[in-house]
C-alpha cells in the first residue's frame, strides 16, 4: 500500500538543505481592553502576490464587536474595517485575497435576530459592496472559503454555494446545496483539491466526513475517520490538502492528520492516517502548513510545519516544530496564562521560487484579563531543491518537468522499462483535460515531450497549477507543474 501511495500521490512541498526554522521571540500584536477572538489568515487563490500575511479577527466589546485587519509584519497597521451597533455581533471573519490587493471578507452577523452570512470588499481600510449572502431564519455560522466555494453550518446541516467575483467590487452566488443534513459541524474546504470535510456526530462521538465535487456535482459524503471522538478539524494552510484534528482516546486528546487528494478520474486517495504522539496530556487545535516549492515526491509526509496547543506544562501553551517534519517541537508561547487556537499564515509560489519568505504563527493569549493576539515568525530560506534520483531500470518513472515554474515551454520526461501503450495528458486543477500529447505504443527507454502552455486548440492557457499524467497500459502516474506568465 505504501509503495502504491508513493507512486500515485505526488505533492508540492519544500525540500530544503537547510533543515531548521528560527522562530522569533513572541511579540504582542494587540493590547486592547476587550477580547480579540476568531483569528483567521486571509486565504489566497492567485500566484502573483509576494505577501499573503493578512490577519482578520473579531474584537468583542460585549454588546458589540468590530472586525479587524492587520499585517503582522506591520504591528501598527491595524484597521477596523467594520463595527457593529449595540446588541449586534460581527464574528468569525474569513477572507480571500484577489488580484488588486482587494480582500473579499465574509462574516456572520446577528443583526437580523439570527446569524446570517454577509460579504464585502476591503481595499485599504474601507469595506464596500456589502451584501447579505444568507437569509434563512436559522443560524448560518462557521464559514469557510476557497476559490469560489463557500461552505458553512446551519444548525446541523453543511451547506455550500459558489461565490463568483465579478470585478472585485461585485459578487454573485449560486443556489445552496446541502452536503449533509444531520448533526454536522465545523466544515472546511481545501485550497486546490476542492473537497469539503466536516465533523458529524455518530451516536455519542464525532467522526470526520468528506465529499468532493466533479462535473458540478458533489459526491455522497464518505466517512474518513470514525475511531474515538474527533474535533477541531482544520486544513493545511499550504498546498498539500492535509487535514488535522484532535482525537480523544486513552483518556486524553491526541492529534491526527492525513492527506487527501482528488485524482483525475474523480476518485479520492487518502494517506494512512498519522497520529502525533506528543504528550500524555491533552494536545488540541492542530494547524499545519506546507511550504510551497518545486519538489520531488515525498513519502507520507503531512506538512513540514505543524503547531498546536497543549496542557503538557499544566498550562495551555502553543508548540511548533523547530526543525523540518516535526523532530524538534518547542514551546513558543511560554506565557503564565492560557495560549490557545494557533493559526499559521500562507505564502505564495513566487516566494518559494525566490527561496526566501516569512511564515507567521499567531494565537490567542489571555493576558491582563482579556484575550490578546500574540505571534512569532520564521524566515525560511530554501538553500536548494532536491533533484531527481537516478533512473531505476525496472520501473516506470515520470520525472518533474523542467524548468518549473515555466513561462514559454517546459520539458516532461518519463522512463519506460518495457514497451507499452502510452498516453501523456495535461489537466487543470478542476480535472478538465487541456491537451493530449501522445496516445500510441512506445518502446522502452527515456522519452520526452515539450509543452508550450497551449491547449488542444493552440490557445495559450492562463497562469496556474496544472497536472500532467502518464498512463502506460494499466499504470498511471501524475505530477504537478506551475505556469507563470
Amino acid at each position: 500500500m505504501k509503495s502504491l501511495i508513493i507512486i500515485i500521490i505526488l505533492i508540492f512541498s519544500s525540500t530544503a538543505y537547510s533543515q531548521s526554522w528560527q522562530w522569533s521571540i513572541p511579540i504582542a500584536l494587540t493590547d486592547s481592553v476587550s477580547d480579540n477572538i476568531s483569528l483567521s489568515f486571509v486565504n489566497a487563490d492567485y500566484f502573483e502576490f509576494l505577501d499573503y500575511n493578512y490577519l482578520l479577527w473579531e474584537r468583542n466589546f460585549g454588546d458589540s464587536s468590530s472586525i479587524i485587519l492587520l499585517k503582522p509584519s506591520q504591528p501598527n497597521s491595524e484597521v477596523v474595517i467594520c463595527r457593529s451597533d449595540s446588541g449586534i455581533r460581527f464574528t468569525n471573519p474569513i477572507g480571500q485575497l484577489y488580484i488588486d490587493s482587494t480582500i473579499f471578507v465574509i462574516w456572520q452577523s446577528n443583526e437580523n435576530e439570527n446569524y446570517d452570512l454577509f460579504g464585502g470588499f476591503c481595499t485599504g481600510s474601507r469595506l464596500t459592496g456589502i451584501h447579505q449572502i444568507t437569509t434563512n431564519s436559522l443560524d448560518d455560522v462557521n464559514p469557510s472559503l476557497s476559490g469560489e466555494i463557500l461552505v458553512w453550518e446551519r444548525e446541523g446541516k453543511i451547506i455550500t454555494k459558489n461565490i463568483t467575483i465579478i470585478d472585485t467590487a461585485l459578487f454573485l452566488w449560486d443556489v445552496e446545496v446541502a452536503i449533509d443534513s444531520v448533526d454536522c459541524t465545523n466544515s472546511v474546504v481545501t485550497n486546490y483539491e476542492k473537497f469539503i470535510a466536516y465533523e458529524k456526530m455518530i451516536q455519542d462521538s464525532s467522526s470526520i466526513f468528506i465529499t468532493w465535487i466533479s462535473d458540478s456535482v458533489w459526491h455522497n459524503p464518505v466517512c474518513l475517520f470514525a475511531q474515538g471522538d474527533n474535533r477541531s478539524l482544520s486544513i493545511d494552510k499550504g498546498y498539500s490538502s492535509a487535514l488535522f484534528w484532535q482525537n480523544y482516546s486513552h483518556n486524553n486528546w491526541n492529534l491526527k492528520g492525513c492527506q487527501v487528494h482528488k485524482m483525475i478520474n474523480d476518485t479520492i486517495i487518502v494517506y494512512d492516517t498519522t497520529t502525533f504522539n506528543f504528550s500524555d496530556l491533552n494536545d488540541m487545535n492542530p494547524t499545519g502548513y506546507s511550504v510551497p516549492a518545486i519538489t520531488s515526491e515525498m513519502d507520507n509526509v503531512i506538512s513540514p510545519l505543524f503547531a498546536f496547543e497543549s496542557d503538557s506544562t499544566n498550562d495551555l501553551e502553543i508548540f511548533v516544530n523547530n526543525e523540518i517534519y516535526y523532530p524538534n517541537l518547542i514551546n513558543i508561547s511560554q506565557n503564565s496564562g492560557p495560549d490557545v487556537i494557533p493559526q499559521l499564515s500562507q505564502a505564495g509560489w513566487l516566494e518559494a521560487v525566490y527561496g526566501d519568505f516569512r511564515v507567521w504563527l499567531v494565537w490567542q493569549s489571555h493576558r491582563n484579563g482579556h484575550w490578546q493576539i500574540w505571534g512569532s515568525f520564521a524566515d525560511i530560506t530554501l538553500m536548494g531543491i532536491e533533484g531527481e534520483s537516478n533512473v531505476s531500470l525496472n520501473k516506470y518513472q515520470l520525472f518533474q518537468n523542467y524548468p518549473n515554474p515555466f513561462n514559454s515551454q517546459t520539458s516532461i520526461e518519463y522512463y519506460l522499462p518495457q514497451s507499452g501503450q502510452v498516453k501523456i495528458e495535461i489537466y487543470n486543477v478542476l480535472g478538465q483535460k487541456i491537451k493530449t500529447f501522445i496516445n500510441y505504443s512506445q518502446k522502452s527507454g527515456i522519452h520526452q515531450v515539450i509543452w508550450d502552455g497551449r491547449n488542444e486548440n493552440n490557445i495559450a492557457v492562463s497562469s496556474g497549477v496544472y497536472i500532467y499524467n502518464l498512463t502506460v497500459d494499466q499504470y498511471s502516474f501524475s505530477k504537478k507543474l506551475l505556469m507563470l506568465k
